[in-house]
């Protein structure tokens, strides 16, 4: 759903990217700083495959944005995906109460973004901007559920589970004519982190590098 969600959002707004004034693609390095919770609190009843959250949470990540720059107004819309190759969960997870190291599971991740910028124009192609997003991250993060029974582990009558969660982010960046920079953070309210008690809200601090490697300009 969220996929079709997606790629119909993508297909508009690539239909309507030509008929405007501007449009640039960035790309570029993100890093992702440990979490920061909100409300610390252990809660786990169910074994799930154990992940080491700030582990999987952190790192870096490949991003790119198809820009929108309207000719009227000081916005800028975009719509981008993030890749990173990371940790999902270790192969001995259901073992984690003992001393020992596990085999760590690694999968492709994507995240999607939706972004909306205001952006102030300064001297020498210099601009100062604050920006605010929507995106559906850790997509890709499937695994099956299981629960531990004195020392034996069974499946949870085959249920599929996933780490993917919903964030909101808020980013401030400084750009020049092709190089930019934004610090911010993702807010994330929900989430499924056996680490973190599941209704503890955290925020997820990154720093951002993006390089225009296409800009038009239809007039």
């Amino acid at each position: 759903m969220k996929k079709t969600l997606f790629l119909s959002i993508f297909c508009i707004y690539s239909a309507l990217l030509y008929s405007q004034e501007k449009f640039t693609v960035n790309i570029g390095p993100d890093f992702r700083i440990t979490p920061i919770e909100l409300k610390p609190n252990w809660k786990s009843d169910i074994t799930r495959p154990v992940t080491n959250t700030d582990a999987h949470l952190s790192g870096s990540a490949l991003t790119y944005f198809l820009n929108y720059n309207p000719a009227t107004i000081n916005w800028r819309f975009s719509l981008g995906q993030s890749f990173r190759y990371d940790l999902l969960y270790y192969s001995d997870s259901y073992n984690f109460e003992e001393n020992h190291s596990n085999d760590p599971i690694k999968t492709l991740i994507v995240d999607y973004h939706l972004k909306a910028e205001k952006y102030f124009e300064l001297k020498s192609e210099t601009e100062l901007s604050v920006q605010l997003g929507f995106s559906l991250m850790d997509s890709s993060t499937h695994f099956a559920y299981t629960r531990l029974t004195g020392d034996t582990v069974i499946p949870a009558y085959g249920q599929d589970g996933s780490y993917d969660f919903r964030a909101y982010s808020l980013a401030f960046g400084i750009s020049g004519n092709k190089l930019g920079l934004k610090i911010g953070g993702y807010f994330v309210e929900k989430h499924q982190f056996e680490s973190m008690n599941e209704e503890n809200p955290f925020i997820l601090p990154y720093i951002q590098l993006q390089y225009v490697i296409i800009r038009l300009n239809n007039k």
